[in-house]
């Protein structure tokens, strides 16, 4: 069964948080989970105590004198909350249980620091090439001197986050309420791409080059993206000139859309040179005939994971549509609009 441990020697960081609503999506899926809490605080066990009864049950991981119970059986999923100032036996004891580390960080000198070790840590230990590592950028503020520092730090590390979660205490309090029929699903992966209508004199290409030749000569014009401050394709479009180190010279030269749509409107219609916009637009007969695009590497950004939820409420025509995006068909339409698709 696979052990997902949550680490990082920081306090503070947001580990509780992450645990918790990993655990709880994971019971929404119909998996048998044990979360289980070695540091001192307990605050996940406390979590579990609050858990309304009639949600899917997660059962407590017990410590006994330090050490975990072994799992009874027909458990499917461990995740592990771990202590701040997690080194020497105890960390070697959670790296050997681990199958995935989640490592959350916040956007702070300290945290940035403190994770850097920690991660020279994991890649040296004897089970790295059995551990496989993500980062969850926690309690994000877009557009802040703080984040763009965080920006910064995962590019040198290399290794782009699997999601960010704003500052804010959604996560939190919807982790432990009912209010959907189970925890929805991941239907799609977004791409993103460079868009130029004709007769731009911007040239598309997977590595930007050619904006950036322009913006180091001042020959660059407008170019469109959704607002990162709440557009996902938009963040998106950020991490990637930020990645190619084009951000902070492309931001006077930004036309923000309220989404992406809008934002393909813009670079469609000849209001910009071009655009960052989704592939899944740029594919659409009415965007072809009006330019030429280039792919962007994956690598450049956070993946663009789209997620689909059921209401307790919904209506039978969301329930169908819920089924039909689930279907060989819609999952078919999806791929021809160059989506990528999640195996189950």
């Amino acid at each position: 069964m696979p052990v997902i441990v949550v680490a990082n020697p920081k306090g503070g960081v947001g580990k509780s948080t992450l645990a918790t609503n990993v655990a709880g999506w994971l019971a929404r899926q119909g998996h048998a989970v044990m979360l289980g809490d070695i540091d001192r605080q307990q605050s996940s066990r406390h979590w579990l105590a609050l858990r309304p009864p009639q949600l899917p049950a997660i059962r407590s991981w017990e410590v006994i004198d330090g050490d975990l119970v072994r799992p009874p059986k027909g458990t499917t999923h461990l995740v592990l909350d771990t202590p701040a100032g997690l080194h020497g036996k105890r960390l070697e004891a959670a790296l050997k249980l681990a199958d995935k580390l989640l490592v959350p960080l916040q956007p702070s000198p300290f945290d940035m620091a403190a994770t850097y070790t920690f991660l020279q840590q994991v890649r040296e230990h004897k089970r790295a090439d059995k551990i496989a590592v993500g980062l969850v950028a926690m309690r994000v503020k877009e557009h802040t001197h703080a984040t763009e520092h965080l920006h910064e730090f995962l590019s040198m590390l290399r290794q782009a986050p699997i999601t960010h979660l704003r500052d804010t205490q959604n996560y939190v309090h919807l982790a432990a309420r009912g209010l959907t029929r189970g925890g929805g699903e991941l239907y799609a992966i977004g791409r993103i791409v460079l868009f130029a209508p004709r007769g731009s004199p911007l040239t598309p290409d997977p590595e930007l080059a050619d904006l950036a030749r322009r913006l180091a000569t001042g020959a660059a014009g407008r170019l469109a993206i959704a607002n990162p401050e709440h557009a996902p394709y938009g963040r998106a479009a950020e991490q990637a000139l930020r990645a190619l180190g084009l951000w902070a010279a492309v931001q006077p030269q930004l036309l923000l859309g309220e989404n992406v749509a809008q934002a393909a409107q813009f670079a469609s219609s000849g209001n910009a040179d071009g655009g960052i916009i989704a592939y899944s637009l740029a594919l659409t007969p009415a965007l072809r005939e009006r330019g030429t695009f280039a792919l962007l590497p994956e690598s450049l950004h956070a993946p663009l994971r789209q997620r689909m939820v059921l209401l307790e409420r919904a209506s039978p025509g969301a329930e169908r549509l819920y089924e039909y995006l689930r279907s060989p068909a819609g999952r078919a339409i999806l791929a021809r609009y160059g989506f990528g698709l999640p195996e189950n």
